[in-house]
């Protein structure tokens, strides 16, 4: 047997909904900023490890 809530209750029960949904979002937040930081790594990686080939290729060919 269902009960009937009243106003207060389903207001209540909304502000818990909304509370789970601001911590879910924070989650999400966190989890795509440290993704954005290891993507940002990465790219910096590459991009030094690109320089010092290109370096050290330079050189080989000014060597010759």
């Amino acid at each position: 047997m269902k009960m009937t809530r009243t106003t207060n209750e389903q207001i209540i029960a909304l502000n818990g909904h909304i509370t789970g949904v601001k911590r879910e979002l924070r989650t999400l937040a966190t989890q795509l900023y440290k993704l954005e930081k290891q993507l940002q790594n990465l790219y910096w990686s590459i991009m030094i490890g690109l320089g010092a080939l290109s370096l050290a290729l330079i050189t080989i060919f000014l060597a010759k």
